[in-house]
């Protein structure tokens, strides 16, 4: 009975280690195939720019190696994501990115070898390329994210399922000396699974290491675990100097920290959510947009929380939806703090100058002791009409950002007498 007990178990545990490994090596081929979808339109996008400046056909080289490339990666990534509902979503959103993606490279140019430089870069400024492939980054992402949170479970899974095997071997080795190969070779495997869980950790870490962005990983009781070479080098410190240290001991102002604090604390409530970060630095005032990505083990409990970090101080042109998004956001307050059955007026100069927006309501004025911290986070003003009003105080902060990412000021006026009114003023260049 024990030794049918004991090659019960270490079946049991033999099929867990199995099915580890069999993901182990989805994992790794899901993450080369969107790695080379992305490289296949890079490439493409670079034969293009190429070509763009230059006229020379030559530069076209990439580009059309990428033609008869890009969609047989794509075929790769949707086989590998066949399996998960959640994943071939993700695949559905991906196809037409890719298409739009390459139909606007073909487009760009075609109209440089017919029409010329200038009718190609006015398809340029449209800034549909680059957003089309923001969006393709973010969804290959999140299919990369889901498999290593899948990865995650299932190595602690098997990990759990082996101390359990190792256990029971151990307590019945005496009785059961004839069954100690079958025991063996189940300890065998378990190492031999954990040695490709270990693997798959150093995967994610060469591929982070070799990206642009700030990825940090953070324990649950705030401490900074990981941290790529572009963290380090953005928050001036060695890998020594921030392992193992939590954000309030790195020194971050006290105004940036409690946003982050009270952000992580939603993360590892199980939100996905985004915040913009100003950091003070000796070249000027930067502008920072993190992620932070809660990390769950095999019980679906957040067991560390994923920070993705890029400077978005810096804009090649002007970004609609950024910009959109400060005239709603001035909008909304204005509506919000405007008397009943009074105007709300939008205003927008240009003439010779930089142009500028102005958004006027009538109502109480502003204190001057408020307007100091307006546009700091967490702030609200005395006399909103909705009190029902679910606003945490971050849409004057967001503007400021926006259009100090821009290379613009923000400013208020406000009096009794002439109302309060908003002005952004915004470079032409």
């Amino acid at each position: 009975m024990l030794l049918a007990l004991l090659l019960w178990a270490s079946n049991r545990s033999w099929q867990s280690l199995i099915e580890a490994e069999a993901w182990v090596k989805h994992t790794h081929e899901i993450q080369l195939a969107t790695e080379r979808l992305r490289s296949v339109l890079v490439d493409a996008e670079t034969g293009q720019r190429g070509f763009l400046v230059t006229g020379n056909e030559s530069y076209l080289t990439p580009y059309r190696q990428a033609l008869g490339r890009y969609r047989a990666a794509l075929a790769e990534v949707r086989q590998l994501a066949a399996y998960s509902p959640v994943q071939q979503r993700r695949v559905e959103r991906l196809e037409p990115l890719v298409e739009t993606k390459m139909e606007e490279l073909a487009r760009t140019i075609q109209l440089r070898q017919q029409v010329g430089l200038e009718a190609a870069q006015i398809v340029v400024r449209t800034d549909l390329g680059r957003r089309t492939m923001d969006e393709v980054r973010d969804v290959l992402q999140e299919v990369n994210q889901e498999e290593q949170r899948l990865l995650g479970g299932l190595a602690a899974q098997a990990q759990h399922r082996g101390h359990q095997l190792r256990l029971f071997i151990l307590s019945t080795c005496v009785s059961l000396a004839l069954v100690g190969g079958a025991a063996w070779a189940g300890y065998r495997r378990q190492v031999l699974t954990e040695a490709a869980l270990r693997e798959s950790e150093a995967s994610f870490r060469r591929l982070t290491e070799n990206i642009p962005d700030l990825v940090s990983r953070i324990d649950p009781r705030r401490r900074i675990v990981y941290a790529n070479p572009a963290a380090c080098h953005a928050m001036g410190r060695g890998p020594d100097d921030l392992l193992g240290r939590t954000p309030r001991e790195l020194g971050i102002p006290s105004e940036v920290l409690a946003r982050c604090e009270a952000t992580l604390d939603r993360a590892f409530a199980g939100e996905d959510v985004e915040m913009l970060i100003p950091i003070h630095a000796s070249g000027g005032e930067r502008c920072i947009q993190t992620r932070f990505v809660p990390e769950r083990d095999a019980r679906g409990q957040v067991g560390s929380v994923l920070s993705l970090s890029r400077d978005v101080t810096g804009f090649t042109r002007w970004d609609g939806d950024r910009l959109a998004q400060v005239r709603t956001n001035l909008l909304c307050n204005a509506l919000a703090y405007s008397p009943p059955d009074t105007p709300v007026q939008v205003e927008v100069r240009g003439g010779g100058g930089d142009p500028v927006l102005s958004i006027h309501n009538a109502g109480e004025p502003i204190p001057p002791e408020q307007r100091s911290r307006l546009f700091e986070p967490m702030q609200r003003g005395p006399f909103s009409k909705d009190r029902s009003s679910r606003s945490i105080g971050l849409g004057l902060f967001i503007v400021r950002h926006v259009v100090m990412a821009h290379g613009g000021l923000v400013d208020v006026e406000s009096s009794r007498d002439e109302g309060t009114t908003f002005l952004v003023r915004l470079p032409r260049a």
